[in-house]
């Protein structure tokens, strides 16, 4: 075992819909796309969040060859707030939830 395994992150397992799932955390080779997930222009970051999520799915169940496409909608709220949990950002603002709603 090296040294550095230790400053690997742990699973975390949460209910999200009724299923229990367990998520790994991503490493400092995924920065990229955490950085691209927390830029200012809403086309980036909506790009980077769902790379965000994906590649902590596949990280977590790499047999999934899709797991994108069997996630509802429904839990993306959820689903965020647990990806930046297990990946060391709690507290965050969810990338998708950026600043205040625009009255009409």
């Amino acid at each position: 075992m090296s040294e550095l395994d230790g400053l690997s992150g742990k699973p975390m397992t949460r209910d999200i819909g009724g299923v229990s799932i367990t998520l790994k955390p991503l490493t400092l080779k995924d920065l990229a796309t955490v950085l691209k997930a927390a830029s200012d222009k809403e086309d980036i970051r909506t790009q980077g969040v769902t790379e965000l999520i994906d590649k902590t799915l596949r990280q977590s169940y790499p047999t999934e060859t899709d797991p994108l496409s069997k996630i509802s909608l429904a839990h993306i709220s959820d689903l965020i707030k647990f990806v930046l949990e297990v990946n060391g950002m709690p507290g965050e603002t969810t990338p998708l939830g950026r600043g205040e709603a625009k009255k009409p």
